[in-house]
């Protein structure tokens, strides 16, 4: 999602909660999810606002390895929800569904967006698609 400011972040769009949820983080060195301990917290307050953006920095417990996470809870109409991201990412990561979404819409959504891009000549089927789509569904 684009947004404007940093101070957009987690406003209407999100995860619900008002704190990063460690288990959605993946180390981006070993690609373990949700084993990190906090090594640094530091906040700035938007002076205009109670809104405050936190930038964390996490241990993995796996690799030693340490990841940025730059976040903000809701303040406006999007309380309730937070929103993250992740410094480095994992470069083979990719795009997981949300968690509310059944299995076979997430199969038939992943279908549609790979012909679609198929369709417009952006990719052409090559072996790692193909797994994809056959794990998929």
């Amino acid at each position: 999602m684009a947004f404007d400011s940093w101070c957009d972040l987690g406003e209407g769009i999100g995860n619900q909660g008002d704190k990063p949820e460690l288990w959605r983080i993946e180390c981006a060195f070993c690609g373990v999810k949700g084993n990190f301990e906090l090594a640094f917290h530091g906040e700035r307050k938007n002076p205009t606002s109670a809104k405050k953006i936190n930038f964390d920095v996490y241990k993995c417990g796996n690799c030693t390895g340490f990841i940025h996470v730059l976040w903000s809870a809701g303040d406006g109409w999007g309380r309730g929800l937070y929103d993250m991201r992740v410094m480095p990412w994992p470069l083979d990561g990719k795009r997981e569904p949300s968690e509310n979404w059944t299995k076979e819409s997430t199969a038939t959504g992943f279908s549609a967006r790979l012909n679609q891009a198929r369709e417009l000549g952006r990719c052409k089927p090559h072996g790692a698609q193909r797994r994809a789509v056959r794990d998929a569904r």
